[in-house]
């Protein structure tokens, strides 16, 4: 039958619908007749349709190109290879493609038809769709291949699968079979959708579909695989000895860790963008508060300029009010000396020549103020020379132990008649570097001190440790103690504490001297006390040995 004839059978079936549909529709395939184009409108399918595809009859012929729309790129291209050699030699065309019903299950379909010319020259398509899929999903017949070393194979943790043109499974390794919960041999002759999930959206970004088209390797990602697991697909499409496509193998690499990185390495780069705008933002209010600061400095260095000017001259002035007040004090206490010193000698030559018992007791305090007063003018003179000692250069080892026993054994007497218990409790080995001079003065007066303005019947403890190369050392009293108010006042020039404390012997200079020789030893001195009547306690921190001047 030639195309003519057949052209003018197309037209009479349409007007006289020679088969009745009842009739069509009775039989498990779906008969139909569209125009076509470069794409498939049906103009009528009969209801099998529905049940082949799961798509009413209605939508097919509703929307031109509705066949295409459902088909993988690739079988959309095969169906219009067939029509088109169909078209050019006016025989029948078979073409078999994947299909995914609506309900998501995949099956394979045949289609069969003939084009032909209709009344108004434009190209029509008698045929029908069947579901063929039982046919295709029999025994499989390939076997795995014994040309690689299937231990070798089996151990690469990536995932391999080999897929012919017909998405048959030929090879499989272990890794992707495990994957997919299944043995290797299972999987062999399988087709490839009936153990991939496999729906329109796979169907259409396949990527053995999509290398089998483009015919190259190429490289793809999917994340559908495994919930949460992102693949890297490399597929690379073989051909047979005669150089035809035949399939395609896939190594898929997990890339989930890499992706979670890049997508830490973007948020990372979305965070320090935005840090970099604050920045931005604060390095702008930072110039703008420096200009107005630079403008304000630029205002004031006037001011500062005479500001330190004037504190400079007044430094100068309080340095030389200093150096005049210890040169004066210096001055008058050897000027007390000088006659102090004769005249004291010259006392006992008078008192053995008087008789008179109260010339005598007037003598005998007459030389005891005399005495008062050389003491206090070698103090004035210890203190101002030490105010002009910068470093010691006497260094001289002491047990301190046995330092302060020569010391209690100076002030027995004084201790003795108040009844005042002293107590040693430094241990005997430790050994400190002092100024041969000034260390026998400095436990000297605050003993002396302790002694003093101590209650009868009290106490004078001192202890000591080592500590980290420093000696930690307590002079602790039961006697008056010390206001709180008065605490600092103690280590001035001429103080004599508060009035309960006040002795006409007491000339002001022993606290002061005592604090001058530990800050040359490089130490540390502090008084505390709970208040008046609670006793006193002086508690010394100096360096075990010397250390150096800078």
């Amino acid at each position: 039958m030639d195309q003519t004839v057949y052209s003018c059978q197309m037209d009479e079936y349409q007007k006289n619908n020679v088969t009745p549909t009842y009739i069509l529709e009775t039989i498990p395939i779906a008969v139909f007749w569209a125009e076509y184009r470069d794409y498939t409108w049906f103009k009528s399918i009969t209801l099998p349709v529905e049940t082949i595809t799961g798509y009413p009859p209605s939508f097919f012929i509703d929307e031109p190109s509705s066949l295409e729309s459902l088909l993988s790129s690739a079988d959309v291209r095969y169906r219009e290879q067939a029509i088109q050699a169909s078209l050019q030699d006016g025989t029948p065309y078979q073409v078999v493609y994947r299909f995914i019903r609506a309900d998501g299950e995949s099956r394979w379909l045949a289609e069969w038809g003939r084009p032909c010319r209709g009344s108004d020259n434009s190209w029509l398509i008698a045929g029908a769709i069947g579901d063929i899929s039982k046919d295709r999903s029999g025994p499989a017949t390939y076997q795995r291949k014994d040309r690689i070393d299937r231990r070798i194979f089996d151990a690469i943790v990536d995932l391999i699968v080999t897929i012919d043109d017909d998405h048959r499974i030929l090879e499989i390794n272990k890794a992707m079979a495990d994957l997919l919960n299944l043995n290797p041999d299972e999987c062999i002759g399988r087709y490839c959708q009936d153990i991939f999930p496999c729906t329109p959206q796979w169907c259409l970004f396949c990527p053995h579909t999509k290398a089998m088209e483009k015919e190259r390797p190429q490289v793809d990602e999917i994340s559908e695989l495994v919930p949460g697991t992102t693949y890297q697909v490399s597929s690379s499409p073989y051909l047979d000895s005669q150089e035809m496509r035949k399939g395609c193998t896939h190594i898929l690499h997990d890339i989930s860790i890499r992706k979670q990185q890049q997508q830490s390495l973007q948020d990372s780069e979305k965070k320090i963008r935005e840090m970099n705008q604050e920045l931005k933002g604060t390095q702008d209010e930072l110039r703008r508060v420096n200009a107005m600061l630079n403008w304000q400095l630029l205002q004031q260095s006037d001011e500062l300029k005479a500001l330190s000017a004037e504190v400079l001259d007044r430094n100068r002035m309080v340095e030389h009010l200093l150096s005049q007040k210890d040169r004066f004090i210096n001055q008058i206490a050897h000027d007390l000396r000088t006659p102090i010193t004769p005249v004291l000698a010259l006392l006992p030559m008078i008192q053995e020549r008087i008789s008179d018992p109260y010339l005598q007791e007037i003598l005998t305090l007459f030389e005891m103020r005399l005495g008062y007063l050389r003491e206090m003018s070698e103090d004035v003179i210890r203190y101002a020379h030490l105010n002009s000692q910068t470093y010691i250069n006497d260094y001289s080892p002491f047990m301190l132990h046995t330092l302060i026993e020569e010391t209690f054994s100076v002030y027995n007497t004084m201790a003795f008649e108040k009844h005042i218990t002293l107590i040693n409790c430094i241990p005997p080995g430790l050994q400190i570097w002092l100024s041969k001079s000034q260390a026998p003065l400095l436990f000297h007066n605050l003993i002396e001190n302790a002694i003093q303005y101590n209650t009868v019947g009290g106490t004078v403890n001192v202890g000591g440790r080592d500590e980290n190369s420093w000696a930690s050392i307590t002079i602790t009293d039961t006697g008056v103690g010390i206001p709180p108010e008065r605490s600092e006042q103690i280590w001035e020039e001429f103080s004599t504490g508060d009035p309960s404390r006040s002795d006409p012997l007491h000339k002001g200079f022993g606290l002061p001297l005592v604090k001058r020789i530990v800050t040359m030893h490089r130490g540390y001195i502090i008084a505390s006390s709970q208040g008046a009547g609670c006793g006193t306690t002086f508690s010394l921190t100096l360096p075990l040995v010397p250390i150096p001047d800078k």
